[in-house]
């Protein structure tokens, strides 16, 4: 209800064991062509792609290239 009342309308929890050998470009890549999301939010210290090589820096680097928040 929380995430409903922000304006929220979709949610995707995505796998962890098929995505975490995904490097973080090709991650990113995947999330934008599958769900073309207008909005990507995670917390201060998130790692995300192979070995944990993503960070907040590059996820704000990538947002800013294709245009979501």
């Amino acid at each position: 209800y929380r995430l409903k009342a922000l304006g929220v309308t979709d949610t995707v929890m995505l796998d962890f064991v098929k995505v975490k050998d995904i490097s973080p470009i090709d991650f990113l890549d995947k999330i934008r062509e599958e769900y073309n999301p207008s909005l990507i939010c995670c917390g201060y210290n998130y790692h995300f792609g192979k070995n944990a090589k993503g960070d907040t820096t590059f996820l704000s680097e990538y947002c800013k290239k294709h245009n979501i928040l």
